[in-house]
């Protein structure tokens, strides 16, 4: 669910192409996936953005390492 109630989101008529050109992450209030909320209020509910940085490097160095 993205908020359009903020000056990012300006006025639009369609809302498929306001969301491509102009929503940001901090529009983005909630999100579902598979029955889970992970994202409330804007914030992370289940997962913690410094580890996702952490995982996404190791597996970047550990690829990296096999095509070596």
């Amino acid at each position: 669910m993205i908020q359009t109630n903020v000056i990012t989101m300006g006025f639009f008529t369609d809302p498929t192409r306001v969301v491509i050109e102009a929503a940001e992450p901090s529009n983005v209030d909630t999100v579902v996936v598979d029955g889970r909320i992970l994202k409330r209020g804007g914030k992370f509910t289940t997962l913690v953005p410094e580890q996702i940085i952490t995982d996404a490097v190791l597996t970047r160095d550990a690829v990296r390492k096999r095509l070596s």
